[in-house]
């Protein structure tokens, strides 16, 4: 639940019901009960943001059939774990500095030929200040890119109307200690769309044809899972 001035709460409940055969090897029983609790709130003031969350978690007894032979998989013995819980508490603050920059235009061709284009940039600034003697602090926060950006140019008449677009963003970290190799390449993506209305029987028809990485740039948004390469798709649309 979110509640006003910036708290929020968070209540889960899971129960887990197991059938385990007596003597089968390689069983271990699962804690039927856990509760989860969160606590949290946080406030911003102009590029500061301060958040303080206390996780708690209770977990229920079980009985576990553990080996007791590396060898004998049949040799077990019944094991107890008692029911537990758990706290933590985290508090974070941190500063972000940005500057975003949006720059659009069109111009009349001539009649029923328009050319419009969009340009914008972003540079933001994000690092964690809540401790000091962690290898995080001043560092920029994982995933987020100094620089990014992006432009299209739109091309409308009476036959296909023709867009050109583009991203990109500058490196970034996967991690907030912002380890060397954790580093992933920055990359620029482009496309090219072309679409259609037509009416046919009182009816609006809508054809599109989109090139996605036309230039089948190899890039990664997520460490270690590549995004696809050259696409395109088809579209047909009818409003009756």
């Amino acid at each position: 639940w979110k509640h006003a001035c910036g708290f929020g709460s968070r209540l889960s409940y899971i129960y887990t019901h197991e059938h385990v055969r007596k003597g089968e090897p390689y069983t271990t029983s699962t804690r039927p009960h856990t509760a989860t609790l969160r606590l949290d709130y946080g406030r911003s003031w102009n590029n500061y943001r301060f958040n303080i969350a206390l996780h708690g978690r209770a977990l229920s007894a079980v009985t576990v059939d553990e080996f007791t032979s590396l060898t004998d998989y049949s040799e077990t013995e019944k094991v107890r774990y008692p029911a537990y819980t758990m706290w933590r508490l985290n508090v974070t603050q941190g500063i972000w500095r940005g500057i975003d920059l949006t720059l659009a235009a069109d111009m009349a061709l001539a009649k029923d030929h328009k050319l419009e284009w969009n340009v914008n940039y972003s540079y933001q600034r994000s690092k964690p200040l809540t401790d000091r003697t962690s290898a995080e602090y001043g560092k920029q926060v994982a995933y987020i890119p100094l620089n990014s950006g992006g432009g299209s140019v739109a091309y409308s008449n009476p036959w296909v109307d023709v867009v050109v677009k583009a991203v990109g963003v500058s490196s970034r970290y996967a991690t907030n200690s912002n380890l060397p190799d954790t580093r992933i390449d920055g990359y620029v993506e482009a496309g090219v769309s072309l679409r259609r209305i037509l009416m046919l029987f009182s009816h609006r028809w809508e054809a599109s044809f989109d090139i996605d990485n036309i230039f089948n740039k190899q890039y990664q948004v997520i460490a270690r899972y590549p995004m696809p390469g050259r696409s395109w798709r088809l579209t047909l649309k009818y409003q009756l």
